[in-house]
């Protein structure tokens, strides 16, 4: 993740050789309401945590 005022961006990675459900915490001051797959995954945010599903070997862009 990389934060420039108002904005934001973070990175998911599955490296690995099978699909990964990918969950980690987001940053408190950021309002996630308009957060963006830039390459169609669904993911979710609910109660600080962001979660993801990715297939093998593929990466996902969220940006707010």
């Amino acid at each position: 993740s990389r934060a420039y005022f108002e904005d934001q961006v973070m990175v998911i990675f599955n490296k690995g050789n099978k699909p990964a459900s990918i969950e980690f915490p987001v940053r408190d001051e950021f309002d996630y309401s308009k957060a963006k797959a830039h390459f169609g995954h669904a993911f979710s945010i609910k109660d600080g945590m962001l979660t993801i599903t990715l297939p093998t070997n593929s990466f996902e862009l969220i940006t707010l």
